[in-house]
């Protein structure tokens, strides 16, 4: 018998093609491997039928679409199908025609040889599969797909069934895509919008319809109709048409209690069950998120807390606004309880703003006392704008909320000001409460206090605070450390920080000594560690702190290497760089924190860091003017404390006398702090590259490093000392000298501090080193090559100008006169005469001009009220 003609038919029953199509091509992708079942599971709205139809368009498909009407039985589905087939024209190419009353095994038998009669592939799509009613449909679509090699069947559905069972797909090929799986990516939604060519932000449509197809629909039909009419008013034009979708998805028996559930599970972002149960009071509450979510409205999805229902956000912002309007009575308590249950569940940000929501302050501090660490951490800290809602008389009563306000808006651009008021608002409030509190809490409100404090310039009464903070964390009990063993490395390297800003390094460092877990178990240890790693490169403990940074890069968290929180890991590689001359390097690493400089707290160390980059540069100019600039815009931002003060002080120094300007740093010597050891150690510095190498060694002598010193310091103090004495000739002495400082440099391994003397110095030490066959000597000056020249001797001025004549000179730029200057001055003319003739007999000068010229080039004045009218007589 010949075989019966096969003629060419499409996909019959498909839904009419979409203008524009959704463009999931990782989805279509998936679609096209070699399958017999291919099974699409999502929510109403999810783009199921879609993501089928183009498919099968692009497939080329011959075969038939059914959609499955409600409540269809297992008897409905398969004559529906066969009539379609039929009238597809499939029966041409069987023997047997459709029977007109066939009962189901019939209508099986009759699909199975059509399809088993072509030589094509043939494709049935069954849509809202979730409809069919009895189970039995299961197996028949499994044991057509068996004895029909070239049939294919492809399903879309709300539900998950037996056809996603594992032991399936070791039995046929099947291609299984899941809600989680449909929604569009932030990619493909900018397609579409680009495709489209509407005038949509990409990113804000992708988070309002969480990638859903039926909601970018409605966004996209919205702008297409305001922009028809000329409008601007796409907004309320897709409100109207989202609530005509949201009415249409909720349409069914259920409706009322759905909207109901909608109403109230509106305030929360995500909700479980239980929480959903007590903001309706309905215990069947779980069962119509269930619905929801076949609806279309919210999924289910799998959170660290558990299983957790979101509304859809475009949905959820269009139901908010009617409960608002509706449970006026009532929203306060949905507010407050859904604050509760963040706040029990680890979600602070959410916790506070519910709770400020809901007029609760007594739980909105309770978030912020719980979960203060992770509130300060950068990305928390971005979202507390919520506090701005409280009043300040709410503020003085909860030092909590007022202290994170004040920390949220030090992070701020602009926002300093604001933040020192809020800063000192706080700590008015804040010691009653202190003596008030349990331990945990208490151990918080000390660490706000030193945080208040040195925020606001007063870093020595911060140490009493960090200390009694240091206390209480010792002082834990089992039961409170196990609860705040995540946060304790973060409120240790607060306390830390407080410590070191007052002064105490060491202190500091003690404090750190004990972080707790690796990094990779707790993420929080890494700020300790990176702040660590900066007081130990500044205390010049180079292995120490290399270790810690060693560690901070093998971290797996990438995310601590960017933002704000940083700024202490950026600081301590700069300086690592700096150490070893790399000024390109340390650049790189400033430069990734430029963007968040202005609202640092550790901007001063920033500056000074900058100063040594230009310093090892040759770039001495532009560092002295960018410290200057620095320090003159810092002027009461109360972020200089006295330890930053007296850096940037001897960096200055340094960028003068790189520069040979003498004359400016006797004028910040005269200025600077007696009890400081840097002034003492810059005045040997000038002594020793002006030849005065005699005074330099007895000012070295005179002011040893104090007990404690750190390696850098007893490094530079040593380095200075041996090429005094090598200088003046005290070779014994030197050799000595030489030895120690060998000894601290190769231990800590330290090399900036040879390039402190000049060139000729560093060579004659390193005679010295060959002459006394100090071999770690001569390894560690061979180590430290080559060492840039950043100084040269240079000549001084036999006599120092007193502070006076330094007055006077300067009066000179702006006054031609002596006559004028002595009226600026109120002296006598006489006593100004007297002056200048001193002034010039030190300068070795005869002219107002000359002398303003010497003046400036040895930076004893500045130029900025140069006048040169005429002369002083």
């Amino acid at each position: 018998m010949p075989e019966p003609e096969e003629r060419s038919f499409r996909l019959y029953g498909a839904p009419r093609a979409q203008q524009r199509k959704l463009g999931r091509e990782r989805l279509l992708d998936r679609l096209d491997a070699d399958a017999a079942l291919r099974v699409v599971r999502g929510p109403s709205g999810s783009g199921k039928t879609a993501l089928l139809a183009e498919w099968a368009r692009r497939r080329d498909a011959t075969g038939v679409w059914f959609t499955a009407p409600p409540s269809t039985s297992r008897a409905e589905l398969w004559r529906a199908i066969a009539q379609r087939a039929a009238r597809a024209t499939l029966d041409h190419v069987t023997t047997k025609p459709l029977p007109d009353h066939a009962d189901t095994d019939d209508l099986f038998e009759w699909l199975a040889e059509a399809a088993l009669s072509t030589r094509r592939e043939v494709l049935v799509v069954i849509d809202d599969y979730h409809q069919v009613t009895e189970a039995e449909v299961h197996a028949d679509v499994l044991n057509l797909l068996r004895s029909c090699p070239n049939l294919s069947i492809a399903v879309a559905t709300r539900v998950a069934s037996p056809l996603e069972a594992p032991a399936i797909g070791l039995e046929l090929e099947r291609t299984v895509i899941t809600a989680e799986q449909l929604p569009l990516t932030p990619d493909e939604t900018a397609a579409v919008l680009r495709n489209a060519g509407l005038d949509l932000d990409p990113a804000d449509a992708y988070v309002r319809t969480g990638g859903q197809p039926l909601y970018l629909r409605v966004a996209m039909l919205a702008a297409e109709m305001a922009g028809s009419h000329g409008t601007p008013g796409h907004v309320q034009v897709a409100d109207e048409l989202l609530r005509t979708a949201v009415d249409k998805q909720l349409e069914g028996p259920s409706r009322a209690q759905l909207e109901q559930l909608l109403l109230r599970c509106a305030v929360p972002e995500v909700l479980t069950g239980e929480l959903a149960v007590s903001l309706t009071r309905t215990p069947a509450a779980i069962e119509l998120l269930s619905m929801l979510e076949e609806r279309g409205l919210g999924t289910w999805e799998r959170r660290p807390v558990g299983r957790v229902f979101v509304l859809f956000p475009v949905v959820r912002s269009l139901v908010l606004d009617t409960a608002r309007l509706e449970l006026a009575d009532e929203i306060a308590r949905i507010e407050e309880a859904t604050a509760r249950w963040y706040m029990a569940n680890g979600y602070p940000v959410q916790a506070l703003r519910h709770a400020i929501n809901a007029g609760a302050l007594d739980v909105a501090s309770a978030v912020v006392g719980r979960y203060w660490v992770e509130l300060i951490e950068p990305r928390p800290l971005d979202q507390l704008t919520a506090l701005k809602r409280v009043s300040r008389a709410d503020l003085r009563r909860w030092p909590l909320l007022s202290g994170a306000l004040a920390i949220h808006l030090d992070s701020v651009p602009g926002g300093r000001d604001e933040a020192i008021d809020l800063y000192r608002l706080t700590l008015a409030t804040l010691r009653p409460r202190v003596r008030a509190t349990g331990i945990g809490e208490r151990l918080v409100l000390e660490v706000l206090e030193s945080v208040a404090l040195r925020s606001t310039g007063a870093n020595k009464r911060a140490l009493a605070p960090a200390r009694l903070a240091r206390r209480t964390i010792d002082e834990l009990d089992v039961h409170e450390h196990r609860r705040l063993i995540p946060e304790i490395p973060r409120l240790r390297a607060e306390v830390a920080l407080s410590l070191a800003r007052g002064g105490e390094a060491d202190e500091a460092l003690a404090v750190l000594e004990d972080l707790g877990d690796s990094p990779t178990e707790n993420p929080r240890t890494l700020y300790g560690l990176s702040l660590r790693a900066l007081l130990r490169v500044m205390r010049g403990d180079m292995p120490d702190a290399q270790r810690d940074l060693e560690i901070i890069d093998a971290s797996p968290l990438e995310e601590v290497h960017a933002g704000r929180d940083h700024d202490l890991y950026r600081l301590a590689r700069a300086f690592v760089c700096v150490e070893r001359f790399d000024a390109r390097a340390a650049q790189a690493h400033v430069d990734i924190m430029r963007p968040h400089l202005a609202t640092l707290e550790t901007r001063p160390m920033f500056a000074y860091v900058q100063s040594l980059i230009d310093l090892v540069s040759f770039e001495a100019a532009l560092g002295s003017e960018r410290l200057r600039r620095y320090v003159a815009a810092d002027r009461g931002r109360q972020r200089i404390s006295t330890a930053n003060s007296e850096q940037l002080a001897y960096s200055a120094g340094l960028l003068n006398l790189a520069r040979g300007r003498v004359g400016a740093v006797h004028a910040s010597l005269r200025a600077a702090s007696s009890r400081s050891p840097l002034t003492w150690l810059q005045r040997a510095h000038v002594a020793l590259l002006t030849e005065h190498w005699q005074s330099a060694a007895e000012v070295l002598v005179e002011h040893l490093p104090p007990p404690g010193a750190s390696p850098r310091y007893r490094a530079a103090h040593t380095m200075l000392f041996a090429a005094a004495l090598t200088r003046s000739g005290q070779e014994t002495r030197a050799r000595d000298t030489l030895g120690k400082l060998a000894a601290i440099t190769a231990d800590r391994e330290l090399t900036f501090v040879f390039a402190l003397p000049a060139r000729r110095e560093l060579l004659e030490l390193a005679e010295l080193a060959d002459r006394s066959h100090d071999q770690t000597a001569q390894r560690v000056i061979a180590a430290a090559e080559p060492v840039p020249e950043l100084f040269a001797a240079m000549v001084d001025l036999k006599q120092p100008l007193t502070d006076r004549e330094v007055v006077v000179l300067d009066t000179l730029m702006r006054h031609a006169t002596a006559a004028e200057i002595s009226q600026d001055l109120t002296v006598s003319v006489n006593t100004v005469k007297s002056q200048l003739r001193s002034i010039y007999r030190k300068l070795g000068v005869r002219r107002r001009e000359d002398a303003l010229a010497k003046g400036l080039d040895l930076g004893i004045i500045m130029p900025e009220h140069l006048d040169t009218s005429g002369a002083a007589r």
